[in-house]
């Protein structure tokens, strides 16, 4: 019998050897044979590879990375100058600040952070500074759904309260009629040209205000938003606590029972609030413009005193009669596509 050489009897150095052997001619047998399409080389390790006495003062790094026609740089002739990253300081200016004479500078870059900012007379090498972002002031508003009929256009928008202070605010009727234009000031121009409104696909589109409807709108009850809550609180919430009246909200119903008509062209009431947001419910009638995206100007008018919007350190004014409120005005533009 034929003894087995998967077993114990198999094992020493006799048939390891042989093994060893057996798989070194494989091996060598095989560099002839092309592997994808492209033939083997055998590089032998301990041959000493000589390079052109040109390139022997040259780091390896600009050597490796660079290639002729697939193979390896071995003089001075092939090799190429690596171009250095520049890194130019560019600053962006509002040009609107500078037609009136002021500096106007929205992003001034620095090359080294920790310098500090070095256009400062004093206090040089200091690099924290405090975020004055109007996103961390302003209330937050977003649209949370939207219907039309063809003829009229139902919103449902949701405020949220950013700072650690009670907020009160109210929706009103806004006052604004476009930008300006750079060859007269004193004129406005309807048409809102490149408005960015989607950062993450960089969707820049342009609109015509209609801001007839605008002025048609009553100022809404004000209501008290409470201070924002930690972020950190919410993780792990399946489903946003929003008040019955919000999430029995049907834009169909809205528009089914709206009274718009073309002499009173939009509305606006204060649907329901919870803690630091509050829902409102805008609708209006489709303007008659033919432009592919429309917007109407809202104004979002914030209580300052008594309490309210502390953190922005607007100061109410002291001439107030009777039991009159402070009221500072803030414009938004709600955007949609006309449909087809």
């Amino acid at each position: 019998n034929k003894r087995s050489l998967d077993g114990p009897d198999a094992w020493s150095v006799q048939s390891l050897e042989e093994s060893i052997e057996a798989r070194g001619k494989l091996v060598a047998a095989s560099m002839d044979q092309p592997i994808g399409g492209q033939e083997l080389q055998l590089v032998s390790l301990e041959a000493e590879q000589r390079l052109d006495p040109s390139i022997q003062g040259i780091s390896a790094d600009s050597i490796l990375l660079q290639t002729s026609g697939g193979a390896a740089i071995e003089s001075m002739d092939a090799l190429l100058p690596l171009a250095v990253p520049l890194r130019p300081r560019k600053s962006r200016r509002c040009r609107a600040e500078l037609s009136e004479g002021r500096p106007g500078i929205l992003v001034k870059p620095k090359l080294n952070p920790l310098e500090g900012d070095s256009s400062l007379r004093t206090g040089h090498g200091q690099w924290w500074k405090k975020d004055s972002s109007a996103i961390e002031v302003l209330p937050r508003v977003r649209v949370s759904n939207h219907s039309s009929d063809g003829s009229k256009h139902a919103f449902l928008l949701k405020v949220s309260n950013p700072t650690l202070g009670v907020v009160r605010l109210r929706l009103a009727a806004s006052m604004y009629t476009g930008e300006s234009t750079w060859d007269d000031k004193t004129e406005t121009s309807p048409f809102l040209q490149n408005l960015l409104v989607d950062s993450m696909t960089q969707l820049c589109v342009d609109a015509h205000l209609d801001t007839n409807a605008s002025k048609m709108i009553q100022a809404t009850d004000t209501c008290e938003l409470e201070p924002a809550e930690d972020s950190f609180l919410e993780l792990g919430k399946t489903s946003e606590d929003v008040p019955e009246a919000v999430s029995k909200w049907e834009a169909g119903d809205v528009l089914l029972d709206s009274k718009v008509s073309t002499d009173s062209r939009s509305s606006a009431r204060l649907v329901g609030q919870k803690k630091s947001m509050a829902w409102f419910e805008l609708v209006l009638l489709e303007p008659s413009q033919t432009d592919e995206y429309c917007a109407i100007p809202l104004s979002i008018q914030i209580q300052v005193g008594d309490g309210s919007w502390e953190s922005s350190l607007i100061q109410p004014r002291q001439s107030l009669e009777g039991d009159a409120k402070d009221f500072v005005s803030f414009d938004l533009v709600i955007i949609w596509g006309k449909q087809n």
